[in-house]
């Protein structure tokens, strides 16, 4: 299928005129004609009703409109941002959550920025669930997120990491044995609002646990340093807390299917985006290994 068919259906669509379309793309009205009537051989349909004056779209050509722009978007990002893929250069708009910040992302930005010096990426930390939408609504090329129960059928979620969850305490604090231990010591738990909390949550809903909950944070250093204080004890995914410089804390992870959180890269298949999307997926692939 030719992409310069595909333009010239959309031009006449835009136009609604052969006479303007040909203006518009620097062409023959003739030459317009010859590339409608081989993209009609191509896809084994009938696009226009000639019968008409001036010639009206048929339904089929109506209905490949939108996939012809995304095609057509797609070719232009690759055209535009890579020659070979050592030279990829562009701008990427990329969402994360906060304990993603913490080794995986930077890991993955490192290598990205050796590589392909000419990639910009900009980062947005929120919670999963904003930054899913945003993703969803085109504010974000991407994002690193707690994968969530239910996706939104038009995104593409990539698992790029499955976390064992841990219990921590002070290295002074009586160790302990595991999740039951929780219910003889102050609970610092994970905001609830944020993708971890949530998978933490109802990891102790499942194991019908109700610890003392001393306070509630919305942030892995301020709960790890609770914690170094001796002022509690909290459930947090492993990886985050090897990738942290505190030297205070006893981590003991939970041997258990269910205390499990997945990390997934979420983005929008087909956009002109779609080869800096690879590159930096390709990136923390490697970084979550």
């Amino acid at each position: 299928m030719n992409l310069k068919a595909l333009q010239t259906l959309v031009a006449i669509h835009d136009a609604q005129s052969f006479v303007e379309a040909a203006r518009r793309l620097g062409l023959t009205q003739s030459a317009v004609s010859m590339q409608i009537k081989a993209l009609e051989r191509d896809l084994g349909v009938v696009l226009f009703d000639r019968a008409m004056r001036p010639p009206a779209m048929t339904a089929a050509a109506v209905a490949i409109i939108k996939p012809a722009r995304e095609i057509l978007a797609l070719a232009a990002g690759i055209r535009e941002t890579v020659q070979d893929r050592e030279t990829l250069a562009g701008r990427l708009s990329l969402g994360a959550i906060s304990t993603a910040t913490i080794g995986l992302l930077p890991d993955g930005l490192i290598a990205i920025g050796r590589r392909y010096p000419g990639v910009r990426i900009r980062i947005e930390v929120g919670l999963s669930e904003a930054l899913i939408r945003h993703v969803a609504d085109g504010t974000l090329d991407a994002a690193v997120v707690t994968e969530p129960q239910d996706r939104p059928a038009a995104l593409r979620f990539e698992t790029l990491a499955r976390e064992r969850l841990a219990i921590v305490s002070a290295v002074e604090a009586e160790a302990p044995a595991g999740p039951s231990d929780l219910l003889r010591h102050p609970f610092i738990r994970f905001d609830r609002r944020i993708g971890v909390g949530q998978v933490i949550d109802r990891y102790l809903a499942r194991k019908g646990l109700s610890p003392d909950d001393f306070m509630e944070l919305d942030s892995l250093e301020a709960i790890l340093v609770m914690v170094e204080r001796g002022l509690g004890i909290a459930i947090v995914p492993e990886r985050s807390v090897a990738d942290m410089p505190f030297r205070r804390l006893r981590v003991t992870p939970i041997d258990d299917p269910d205390a499990v959180r997945s990390v997934s890269f979420v983005y929008r298949p087909r956009t002109r985006t779609a080869p800096l999307v690879e590159v930096v997926l390709d990136a923390l692939r490697q970084a979550a290994k």
